[in-house]
């Protein structure tokens, strides 16, 4: 018989041991904890029917659109793909701003503390329940929210050397700020670029899948698109506010990724290629004989339409 009871410990258990790597990560220790679940805007390709399954963003989440419109495919907010996450705080009592050791993006979309000067976590200790939960981790936590100024995100697919994440720093104006605060009260605060809430996920292509076998489909065929321990149910209850209390735990934050985006368009496009590519080297016998292939077809042809583009 299935005991629901177990299965809320258990979930305990993860919670607790989720609290574990992110207090010793980019955070102060405080009271006031507030979960960060990072996402990414990706590309995806298909029909136009097919992309009409897509959440439509609204106005605040539509940036990538400001910078290129798409023909034959749509942007979409999915998990963050293999690579880091690079955290950046401005504190108010100091006014600097801080680069935390990043976190490694597992193929599913998992987060992991890197110690500085490793690109790999250290697994050489997983051996409970609680180090292989810190192993699988969706989110992260910033803490003493009263000083948290405001939060930079920052991905890219391989580490950054120590001068780029120096530079990184210095041109901090070219990532947007998140102001964390906005989202910790009791209200419902204006919708702002990079933001989703805890009651706009749906928005998330991934979770809107789950309820969506053709979408599923669809955003399986595109690069990047690995098996994610990302659930609509665990974001919501990571961020969503707990019972008898008000205030949410936490946002999500869309984070740019123009290189995966045209690694994306590009394997749509080879796609297309390669099944064109088949049909040039493809022939028909004549008298049980192999004929001329599409390709050498295609190459007269176009060599008659010059020869009469020229003499006519």
């Amino acid at each position: 018989m299935f005991d629901f009871n177990k299965l809320l410990e258990i979930n305990r258990q993860a919670c607790e041991a989720l609290e574990a790597p992110f207090a010793s990560g980019p955070a102060v220790h405080c009271t006031r904890t507030f979960t960060i679940l990072p996402l990414r805007y990706a590309a995806v390709a298909g029909t136009t029917g097919q992309r009409l399954r897509l959440p439509t963003l609204p106005d605040h989440l539509r940036h990538p659109y400001s910078v290129a419109t798409l023909q034959q495919a749509d942007y979409a907010i999915r998990p963050l793909r293999q690579g880091f996450l690079y955290v950046m705080e401005k504190r108010k009592r100091s006014g600097q701003h801080n680069l935390h050791p990043p976190y490694r993006i597992a193929a599913n979309g998992s987060l992991s503390l890197v110690a500085p000067g490793q690109s790999e976590p250290d697994t050489t200790d997983v051996h409970t329940l609680r180090d292989m939960i810190r192993n699988t981790a969706l989110a992260f936590n910033v803490h003493d929210l009263e000083d948290l100024a405001e939060l930079r995100l920052f991905y890219s697919p391989d580490p950054l050397t120590e001068a780029a994440q120096q530079q990184l720093l210095r041109r901090r104006d070219r990532l947007p700020a998140v102001d964390v605060a906005a989202f910790t009260g009791l209200g419902c605060p204006t919708p702002r670029p990079y933001v989703l809430r805890h009651d706009q996920l749906d928005l998330v292509a991934d979770f809107a899948a789950e309820t969506d076998s053709s979408l599923r489909k669809l955003l399986d065929n595109q690069l990047f698109s690995e098996t994610s321990v990302h659930s609509l149910t665990a974001a919501r209850y990571m961020l969503g506010p707990v019972a008898g209390k008000p205030e949410a735990r936490g946002i999500a934050v869309v984070v740019e990724d123009a290189i995966g985006i045209t690694q994306q368009l590009n394997a749509w496009r080879n796609a297309g290629m390669e099944h064109l590519k088949d049909w040039l080297q493809a022939s028909e016998s004549v008298a049980g004989k192999p004929g001329p292939s599409n390709e050498r077809k295609v190459l007269v042809a176009q060599a008659f339409t010059e020869l009469h583009q020229q003499f006519s």
